[in-house]
């Protein structure tokens, strides 16, 4: 005959039972999973509110940097900046306006006045008073006056002054040297 084992536990069943029947080592087990779960958290909690307060340091020392940048910039703006004083300031303005001078205009207009026995020796530009002086040498003084009067009668120039005349006595030929002063109007084109 067979043997059959019959429950004879007809009580409600209970946590308590449940639990007695489940090994101490997987309850041991579902304690730590839960400890470890729970400390995993918080450390997670934990590292984000230090991001954000490492996010908010690096915001604050990259304003600083910046700023700091901005400054230096300046700094070295100010020193890329040569300090010039009023004669410097003044003489570069001269060249300045020499270099602007209607150069060919004026290089025109002396051409047209040539003479054929009148050598130009220099040009002296004063830009600002727009005028030019011009050093010549005429092998007589008819040539001279013809020279000086065909440049006032140039369109261009507004007037033609001889303001000094010599004759230059060791070439023996003794030409005569002088200087001319012509000045235009700015609005004059030949």
């Amino acid at each position: 005959m067979k043997r059959y084992l019959i429950q004879s536990d007809f009580s409600e069943s209970s946590l308590a039972q449940y639990f007695s029947q489940i090994s101490v080592a997987a309850f041991f087990l579902l304690i730590i999973v839960l400890g470890l779960g729970g400390l995993f958290f918080w450390k997670t909690i934990d590292m984000y509110r230090s991001s954000v307060a490492y996010t908010n340091q690096i915001s604050a020392v990259q304003m600083k940097l910046d700023l700091l940048d901005q400054q230096s910039v300046k700094q070295k703006i100010k020193l890329a900046m040569p300090i010039v004083s009023v004669e410097k300031a003044r003489a570069i303005n001269q060249v300045i306006a020499s270099l602007n001078l209607p150069w060919s205009d004026i290089l025109n207009a002396i051409e047209d006045g040539a003479v054929t026995d009148v050598t130009v020796l220099n040009l002296e530009p004063q830009a600002l008073a727009k005028i030019v002086k011009i050093s010549a040498e005429a092998k007589t003084t008819e040539e001279m006056f013809a020279y000086v009067e065909k440049l006032g009668r140039h369109p261009f120039f507004r007037i033609a002054l001889l303001t000094k005349h010599e004759t230059y006595e060791q070439d023996p030929k003794k030409p005569i040297r002088f200087s001319v002063e012509v000045s235009w109007d700015e609005g004059v084109k030949q």
